[in-house]
């Protein structure tokens, strides 16, 4: 705690100077000072600061070197450090809370952040792993192959009437390899997400999933020869329903003139 304190006293009371760790290019060439850019991130480990990066430039290949140390806590153009943004969205979309709390909570954390820039870090903690994934995909391919495959769990959740978000789990690493906002759970925009994953990751050794027919049906277009299971959690949450419309059914029935023979 005193360290910390200390830390943000430092960085707050002066400029802190940043640069690149690198004077040369891998070109070979020396590079030379392009321009001093001031920032002014904030981080939950040191508060808001004051930076001035040097950046400098390659004469040869025109290509622009930044201070690594600069962007290891912040992205680049960013005002919040990737602290504050798993801060704030774990907050909003894993504990639920409301914009207002989470402003208040980032302003006890010595992060003040006005209410109408709340939604960006959130947006921030979306996009950043789903870009992650996107750029790991050799990576996560060669960890699923080596582990037997991924066994792909595609489901869609909205709330309200947002429209669906659609996911594709693997359900043995519990990670999502990719995800789309559809208009409606509708096969015609499965289809072409489950072919983009399949080119991505390869054929699975099979496919798990619930007993919607938009799912049933891009299931069957993209992965005919895959064997296909449904989730036992939907066989036990539809025994209760089964159940009471078979007793429903039995007791009408038993009373003349509420069935018709033969229906049940």
């Amino acid at each position: 705690m005193l360290a910390a304190g200390i830390t943000a006293f430092i960085f707050t009371t002066a400029p802190a100077a940043f640069f690149p760790l690198a004077i040369g290019c891998r070109c070979g060439a020396d590079t030379r000072v392009l321009k001093t850019r001031r920032k002014i991130p904030a981080t939950l480990a040191i508060g808001r600061f004051e930076a001035l990066e040097t950046q400098r430039h390659c004469p040869r290949r025109g290509e622009i070197h930044r201070s690594e140390e600069l962007r290891a806590p912040s992205p680049h153009g960013g005002r919040f450090g990737f602290d504050v943004i798993e801060h704030i969205g774990r907050a909003l979309f894993v504990h639920r809370r409301s914009e207002r709390a989470v402003q208040a909570g980032s302003a006890a954390a010595n992060i003040p952040v006005p209410i109408s820039e709340i939604g960006f870090p959130g947006k921030r903690f979306i996009v950043y792993p789903a870009l992650a994934h996107r750029a790991c995909r050799g990576a996560l391919r060669e960890h699923m192959t080596a582990k037997g495959g991924c066994i792909p769990h595609p489901d869609a959740t909205c709330e309200g009437d947002s429209p669906p978000l659609f996911s594709r789990l693997d359900e043995i690493d519990r990670i999502v390899p990719g995800n789309r906002k559809m208009p409606t759970e509708d096969s015609g925009h499965i289809i072409p997400l489950l072919r983009e994953l399949k080119a991505a990751y390869g054929t699975p050794p099979a496919a798990v999933h619930d007993r919607g027919r938009a799912i049933l049906k891009a299931v069957a277009a993209v992965f005919p020869a895959v064997p296909d299971h449904i989730r036992h959690f939907h066989f036990l949450r539809e025994i209760p329903v089964r159940a009471c419309l078979i007793s429903s059914t039995e007791r009408s029935a038993a009373v003349p003139g509420t069935s018709k023979p033969g229906r049940r």
